[in-house]
């Protein structure tokens, strides 16, 4: 089994984790993570080293310590632990990184020494919102790997069924990453015009997806089609992908938007409206996914086209950046 934890995942909102410890998973492994005396977010693999009784379902004692809820060993945040019941027993527990970054816990074992990166120059974060799809990794990535399915799962952003052969993609495939751009006409919306967008305004949308870990960061934005103008207001978000367990895959995003200019549209109302919006197209994808979640993860038999270059490529990269290996097994969720 590959140790998905020697990348960093994004696992908990940072504001969840109060007085009692709560339990993550990536690739069905728990962790329990709590906050120490000092408030520092801590974790360690959700198993007591003595009954494995589920450290999650402990306490926090007014040391800092987390307690076993079975039988009171306790830890800190390196994993040495104590017996009360017998004191001179030592045992420790696996202990991970705990980083808290734009409002969330991300969690990676001791070898990592830096969060992904965003570049979030002259942009401003906006909020993080999550997902939970009740689909395999692959089958996610997949989906937010292309946007040919734009118009049947969508209704704000992006283009309609009529527009769908007016559609440029550019794919290029690079050896740690893939790399896509989308020019397409804006459907109309009601909408638009809170973010300075005008119906039939030409769609700009570069993505990069990387894979340790995989995620994808997307850049929005809108020019006037007579003009190639480019519109005030633009959107960056970065999508995380997290294999919760075989079957369910965490889905958190980090927005974040950009204006140039003035505006006549309140700058929290333009946010307001952009984060919302984004909630729905990842709320959309979510809950489609569910109905292709038993896709297999080779692609005999299926008739791809130019939007479905960057499917096989990911696929190589999560396998040997990702994975490190080409066959992955992860734990079903208990």
């Amino acid at each position: 089994m590959t140790d998905l934890t020697r990348h960093v995942h994004p696992v908990l909102r940072a504001s969840r984790l109060r007085a009692k410890p709560v339990r993550v998973e990536i690739g069905g492994v728990g962790f329990a993570l709590w906050r120490d005396a000092s408030g520092t977010p801590r974790a360690l693999v959700d198993r007591c080293p003595h009954r494995h009784a589920p450290l999650s379902k402990g306490r926090v004692r007014p040391d800092g310590r987390l307690a076993c809820g079975y039988h009171g060993w306790h830890f800190d945040g390196a994993g040495d632990g104590r017996s009360p019941a017998v004191p001179e027993t030592k045992c420790s527990a696996a202990s991970y990184q705990v980083f808290e970054h734009l409002g969330w816990l991300w969690l990676a074992n001791p070898g990592v020494s830096a969060l992904p990166a965003i570049d979030t120059d002259g942009w401003d974060f906006i909020g993080a919102h999550a997902q939970v799809a009740k689909a395999p990794l692959h089958v996610v990535v997949d989906n937010f790997s292309e946007n040919e399915h734009t118009p049947y799962v969508h209704d704000r952003l992006g283009w309609s069924e009529e527009d769908s052969a007016r559609v440029r993609v550019e794919t290029r495939c690079e050896g740690d990453r893939t790399e896509v751009s989308y020019i397409a006409p804006q459907r109309a919306s009601r909408l638009l015009p809170l973010l300075m967008i005008k119906n039939g305004d030409v769609l700009h949308n570069d993505w990069v997806t990387r894979f340790s870990p995989i995620y994808s960061i997307y850049t929005l934005h809108w020019r006037d089609p007579q003009t190639a103008e480019q519109r005030p207001f633009s959107l960056r978000v970065a999508v995380f992908f997290t294999p919760v367990s075989e079957r369910v895959t965490s889905i958190v995003s980090f927005m974040f938007s950009r204006l140039e200019g003035r505006s006549v549209i309140p700058r929290k109302l333009l946010d307001a409206t952009a984060f919302a919006m984004g909630w729905k197209e990842v709320w959309d994808d979510a809950r489609w996914v569910v109905n292709v979640a038993d896709t297999q993860r080779g692609f005999e038999g299926m008739r791809l086209t130019r939007f479905d270059k960057p499917l096989a490529h990911n696929r190589k990269l999560a396998d040997a950046l990702y994975y490190g290996s080409p066959v992955i097994q992860l734990r079903k969720q208990t």
